[in-house]
């Protein structure tokens, strides 16, 4: 249950708070946290028929949809952004193209672009911009995660000389949110703008699904279908209800303003994931256990999503990857 006598409202309840990219895995979540606490949300789509389904999904006249053919356009959110009090801007390029040049300025584009409508628009106070966990480093290596790390190494591999591999494919993609997320904090320094910028960085996200899965979302969904993901790294995983309520709290929590937000939930490795699908799906025949007990040792400042889950949500810990894998099988 949210908390309604906190105070640090930025944005008062019945606030119209703009959702880029609505029908995606993260942004649905966030229209449904946001809608709960009482903020009318009006959703970016690119299509008519989009719009229709997402209407049709959350069932409220506190939701609307706004078509945005393509975020990298110049001015692309011009008319989107006009009368709204808060912008959450989780929408980017989810092609896993491995050609740098054919995503990251992309992905640039739309994280600056929105910003540059927001200076047009004087009822905009807050603007929140979802990255991506901002270092990559090898298993079982105790290394700190906080407000000033970023992931040069991940960048300089997927600008590296072609061919470009489809193994390239996720590294190109988190190229992409690093400089567009250098962007962002350029555009603030620069620009200093009427309102704040804070930057939500999400690890690996399992969880509720609300319209379709990303590709992590999938990949518990392709466990239980006895397909291992081609990654089996060892990672962080966080709760997607637990993003999106950061996303949320991060856009209407006056004392949280142009800051890294770091969403981290717990390390797992595989054989915890294909545990937890077998616990919600006990019936199921799963893929056998990876023998590689590797894990993520990395240490994360997770204090202030860890304070904004407890302050609106009263939530003391961010959800466990057992409760998540649950959500993200609900239904299948």
């Amino acid at each position: 249950m949210a908390n309604e006598s906190a105070a640090d409202l930025a944005i008062p309840k019945r606030s119209l708070i703009l959702v880029t990219g609505a029908t995606g895995h993260v942004a649905s979540n966030i229209v449904e946290e946001a809608l709960s606490l009482g903020y009318r949300v009006r959703g970016t789509v690119r299509s008519k028929d989009k719009a229709a389904r997402l209407e049709a999904i959350f069932r409220s006249d506190a939701y609307s949809s706004f078509i945005v053919e393509d975020m990298s356009a110049p001015g692309a959110y011009d008319a989107a952004v006009q009368g709204v009090d808060a912008i959450i801007h989780p929408s980017t390029v989810t092609t896993y193209d491995p050609d740098p040049n054919k995503v990251v300025p992309a992905t640039v584009a739309g994280a600056t672009g929105i910003l540059y409508s927001a200076l047009k628009s004087s009822t905009v106070k807050q603007v929140v911009y979802t990255s991506t966990t901002p270092s990559l480093h090898p298993p079982n290596v105790r290394y700190k995660i906080g407000g000033s790390t970023w992931d040069d190494v991940t960048t300089e591999a997927a600008w590296a000389p072609p061919p470009y591999t489809p193994e390239r494919s996720f590294l190109v993609y988190k190229a992409s949110k690093a400089a567009a997320e250098r962007a962002v904090w350029e555009f603030v320094q620069i620009r200093n703008p009427h309102f704040g910028v804070n930057v939500v960085l999400p690890c690996v996200i399992f969880g509720r699904i609300v319209t379709s899965p990303s590709l992590p979302g999938q990949w518990p969904i392709d466990i239980l279908n006895g397909k291992m993901p081609s990654d089996t790294a060892p990672n962080y995983m966080v709760n997607m209800t637990d993003v999106a309520r950061i996303h949320v709290a991060a856009a209407i929590d006056l004392s949280v303003y142009n800051q890294r937000i770091m969403a981290f939930g717990c390390p797992f490795t595989w054989d915890e994931v294909i545990d937890a699908v077998q616990a919600a799906k006990p019936a199921a025949t799963l893929p056998s256990h990876n023998s590689s007990q590797d894990r993520d040792l990395c240490e994360p400042d997770n204090s202030v999503g860890k304070n904004l889950l407890s302050k609106w949500w009263r939530q003391p810990m961010y959800t466990d990857l057992k409760e998540t894998i649950k959500q993200n099988l609900e239904g299948i």
